[in-house]
């Protein structure tokens, strides 16, 4: 995918390396309490840029997250 990038950011003192842009995208917005327009401004686009990057990478998380409940 063109959004993997990884992305490194400090969470509680520790750094966090996440392999994909997407999934770093999702993991700020929904486990740190970041508004679309402060990861905007982490990673340099616009909010509009954050919000469907976010709603991609949520998809794809559900996605997996089906397919690993399937092999349980």
């Amino acid at each position: 995918m063109k959004n993997d990038v990884p992305t490194v950011f400090t969470v509680r003192g520790e750094t966090v390396i996440v392999e994909s842009e997407l999934l770093a995208t999702a993991l700020l917005r929904y486990y740190l309490g970041y508004s679309d327009t402060e990861i905007g401004r982490l990673f340099g686009v616009c909010r509009s840029t954050i919000f469907h990057r976010r709603k991609r990478a949520l998809r794809l998380l559900r996605k997996e997250m089906e397919v690993l409940e399937d092999e349980e």
